[in-house]
């Protein structure tokens, strides 16, 4: 599959779909074009690969009792950001925060500058209880961010791996679930 560059087309309108099951894969599009691709790794603890049109990156969890995810150009490269608790970095900016907004049936997520401007808002879509893509609005403040890709990498690794934890506890709620039933005679 071919990747277009992020800079090549309307970034105003995006999408992430969930491209494979094993090993998990979500697929970024805008209109008919994809840009980029996030692919877990099968052994947990890995890092995330993440493609683009013309670069490679790999996305790692770090940390213990404060955990981040940080993004790095091919396999041990440079820094290109990280996020920690709601707090996103990148080189040559101030800064983003991260904020989980309520939601009727599903929470949504938007990225802020550090004044409180919207940059991104994304709406993550599910089938039942399994995260199957999202949709991605950016401000026109955000379409002009040479960190763009960063931001959508970071936060769709964040809101996909809370998700895939939700995903893992489904088969022991059920247990739950079926232990507690009263006998009926």
């Amino acid at each position: 599959m071919a990747l277009e560059r992020l800079s090549s087309v309307d970034r105003s309108v995006l999408r992430w779909l969930r491209t494979s099951e094993s090993p998990e894969e979500f697929t970024l599009s805008a209109s008919t074009a994809d840009l980029m691709v996030l692919r877990w790794p099968v052994a947990r603890g890995a890092p995330i690969d993440g493609t683009l049109a013309d670069a490679h990156w790999t996305v790692e969890r770090h940390g213990f009792l404060n955990p981040g995810l940080r993004i790095r150009l091919g396999g041990g490269g440079p820094e290109l950001g990280q996020l920690r608790g709601s707090r996103l970095t990148l080189p040559g900016t101030d800064g983003f925060q991260l904020h989980r907004l309520a939601g009727l049936l599903l929470p949504s997520w938007q990225v802020t500058d550090l004044d409180g401007s919207e940059v991104l808002h994304l709406e993550p879509v599910r089938e039942g209880r399994r995260l199957t893509g999202g949709a991605v609005l950016v401000s026109p403040a955000g379409t002009a961010l040479p960190g763009l890709s960063v931001l959508l990498a970071l936060t769709w690794t964040h809101i996909a791996l809370a998700w895939f934890e939700d995903e893992l506890a489904i088969p022991y709620e059920n247990l739950m679930e079926s232990t507690n039933q009263p006998d009926v005679d």
